[in-house]
């Protein structure tokens, strides 16, 4: 099945800020794997993280674009069930660069936009080398172009969801977080 999960990293000390912003308090619980609906912890790099099971709870763009007003935030989409992948910075309330994967549009495919990071050339090359590789072995089952949005979004905050995470981690542990935003109504009786 896999992680279907969207995560967000804003660059700033003022997590309670950020609380306020994203309409989130942190509970007493540690959720080390970020198994609840939204959890987070500051990251040794100096950014704090916020993972969600519903993306769109935390990078959705109308999100990205009131919380990158005050905050320069990386968002990153990880659905693996599909293998599509997306990376995107944001500053002064507006994208900066994205990178995202479809495989429905190709193996190989990559959508880029803005000014990309020094790391995306790297990157880009050695998953592309080892999509070759593998495909020239005859194994298509592995996705490597699906990691190229996910390591430049590691580059620059430390995280990556599929990794252990010593070493990325501030001296606090994860915690689960209560959510204070408003429900939407999906359904009416009437």
């Amino acid at each position: 099945m896999g992680y279907s999960i969207g995560w967000l990293a804003v660059q700033t000390t003022d997590a309670r800020a950020v609380h306020e912003a994203l309409q989130v308090s942190p509970t007493m619980r540690t959720d080390e794997y970020f198994e609840s609906p939204i959890a987070g912890v500051s990251l040794a790099s100096g950014w704090l993280l916020f993972v969600a099971e519903d993306s769109e709870r935390l990078i959705a763009r109308e999100r990205l674009t009131k919380i990158s007003q005050n905050w320069t935030c990386l968002a990153c989409l990880v659905e693996e069930h599909v293998m599509c992948s997306s990376a995107a910075l944001w500053s002064n309330g507006a994208e900066v660069w994205s990178v995202s994967h479809d495989p429905g549009q190709g193996i190989l495919h990559l959508d880029t936009r803005g000014s990309l990071p020094d790391s995306f050339a790297s990157v880009q090359e050695s998953m592309l080398r080892e999509q070759r590789t593998l495909d020239a072995e005859g194994d298509g089952d592995v996705d490597y172009i699906f990691d190229v949005p996910l390591l430049i979004a590691k580059r620059i905050t430390g995280f990556k969801h599929d990794e252990p995470l010593n070493g990325s981690l501030a001296p606090d542990k994860p915690v689960a977080f209560s959510d204070e935003a408003p429900k939407k109504r999906r359904w009416l009786p009437w």
